[in-house]
Formats: C-alpha cells, sequence, structure tokens
C-alpha cells in the first residue's frame, strides 16, 4: 500500500486515474517491474489482472505462427493493459512487450470490476481511454490497408519526431522496429530508407535516424500518393 500511496504522489496521471478510488480497492492493488526486452503478457495468455502503466513504454503486437510481427500500438504512462479482455476474461489478442523499463500497477479481474462499477470518474476515464484506443486502431488499419508502404513509412518517420529532446530531428526507433509497426519486411524498409538517405533527406545514426530536412521528408509522403 505505501508503495502505491508514493507512485500516486509521484505521477499527476496516476492520481487523476486513482483520486475517487475506494481505500479498500486500492489495498488489493500491487506493483510489477519489468526490464526493457521483457514480456509481460503473451499473445494467448488469458489475463487475469488489469494494469495500469505508471512509467515506461509497451510494445502491443501480435505475431503470426510463421513468426512474422505486427505492432498495433505503443503504450505509454496512463494508458491501459488488458482493457478489451478483462471483462469476460478472453485470452491476449496481443503480446505485450516492455520497451524500456516499466512500472505497472495490477488489480485482479473481480476488484477492476467492482472498483469500475462504485467509481463514476474511473467508468468515465476508463471509457474514454477505450474509445481513444479504438480510434487510434481504426485510423492505422485504415492507413495500412489503403496508403502505399513509402506514404506510411515517411508519415511514421514525421509522427516519431521527439519534441522534447534539444536536438528535435532524431528518432530513436531501429529498422525492426519500423518494420514491426508496417507489417512488412525489413528489406522493404531497407529499400525506402536508402532512397530517403540518398536524396539526403535522412542519415542513420548509431541509435536511429535523424532527419536532415522535414518539408523534403513531407513532400517525399506526399508525392508517394502519385508514385
Amino acid at each position: 500500500m505505501e508503495k502505491i500511496i508514493k507512485l500516486i504522489e509521484e505521477n499527476k496521471h496516476l492520481y487523476e486515474i486513482l483520486k475517487n478510488c475506494p481505500f479498500r480497492i486500492l489495498k488489493q492493488m500491487d506493483v510489477y517491474h519489468f526490464q526493457q526486452g521483457d514480456v509481460v503478457i503473451n499473445q494467448g495468455e488469458v489475463i487475469d489482472r488489469f494494469y495500469i502503466i505508471v512509467e515506461g513504454t509497451a510494445n502491443i503486437y501480435v505475431m503470426s505462427e510463421n513468426g512474422r510481427v505486427y505492432s498495433q500500438a505503443i503504450y505509454q504512462s496512463g494508458d491501459f493493459i488488458g482493457e478489451i479482455e478483462i471483462f469476460d476474461r478472453y485470452p491476449s489478442v496481443s503480446n505485450v512487450k516492455a520497451l524500456s523499463n516499466l512500472t505497472l500497477i495490477g488489480i485482479k479481474v473481480e476488484d477492476f470490476l467492482e472498483w469500475l462499477n462504485i467509481d463514476n470518474h474511473m467508468s468515465y476515464y476508463f471509457n474514454r481511454s477505450l474509445a481513444k484506443y479504438l480510434y487510434n486502431l481504426a485510423t492505422k488499419s485504415g492507413v495500412d490497408s489503403l496508403y502505399p508502404l513509402k506514404y506510411r513509412l515517411c508519415n511514421l518517420l514525421l509522427k516519431e519526431l521527439e519534441p522534447n529532446r534539444k536536438n528535435k530531428q532524431i528518432i530513436r526507433i531501429s529498422k525492426n522496429q519500423i518494420s514491426e509497426q508496417l507489417a512488412v519486411t525489413l528489406r522493404s524498409v531497407n529499400r525506402i530508407l536508402r532512397e530517403l538517405r540518398e536524396k539526403k533527406i535522412i542519415q542513420f545514426i548509431n541509435d536511429g535516424i535523424k532527419i536532415l530536412d522535414i518539408d523534403r521528408l513531407k513532400q517525399e509522403r506526399e508525392n508517394s500518393m502519385l508514385e
């Protein structure tokens, strides 16, 4: 309980979620820590807990029988894990893997359902979070189905720019991560990245990609619709 209270005091987004949670429910919560690369949930595993991400990021992805990976979303602080399967205890539709050191708060199904039933604030917050997830998933599915790969790759690079860093043109993402997020082969990703590099739009660095010309990258994205 002391760990939960300490996390609430240190994280404003967590306080916003838990501020009306009954004390008897708070007492049932546990804190979980995962290292970067750890698998939190396996695809097909029956989920018996609902999780809130306190700190860190997680990759939500599905894997086919032949090992092909498709990243559905990247979850971060304040997001929920298990929100789709929790009510009827369905097997998890996705794998959940820690992209960084990850801290979660977990609560058993029965306690979570009781909390949701008596806390109107949490019920509203949960429904908005679920709506956001479904909206983002539908948007991603539409783009993945209808837009050419070059458009999707350029769009991903533009979206992944990290605005809070001193150097705003650095993207901390690997080619494998791009391949997983776009559900295409690494060979296809390399082909487009090489083209962008040859045009001096991007540059490869040790731990990611540097965008040399954002305006030209945007133009490449738009031009790809005409190719």
